[in-house]
């Protein structure tokens, strides 16, 4: 099996000064796991959801939010992606690409 038989080829990007608050808009509007990070049409980054879920107060929309609970919606993607990157071509066998990683 080769990689271009597991990859989404609907990819969602955002860019490098997206907030988190837009971020979480578009995780929860395309379902994904991750997101790619753009700048000049360059991939710089990734963005996954569990990112976001580590860098996201957990008080935001309750009660208790703080003044710096919502301010975490304020945060770029530049602050929370990874920007070491591992990429393939779509002909890579799954396990040759495996242990890239």
């Amino acid at each position: 099996m080769n990689v271009d038989q597991l990859m989404t080829r609907h990819v969602v990007t955002v860019s490098m000064d997206d907030t988190l608050d837009w971020i979480q808009r578009v995780f929860g509007e395309y379902r994904f796991h991750h997101v790619v990070v753009t700048e000049n049409g360059q991939v710089v980054g990734v963005i996954s959801d569990r990112d976001v879920l580590k860098n996201l107060s957990p008080f935001v929309g309750k009660i208790t939010e703080r003044a710096q609970d919502s301010a975490s919606l304020k945060r770029r993607a530049h602050q929370i992606m990874t920007r070491t990157l591992v990429h393939a071509r779509e002909e890579t066998p799954v396990r040759e690409f495996l242990s890239l990683n």
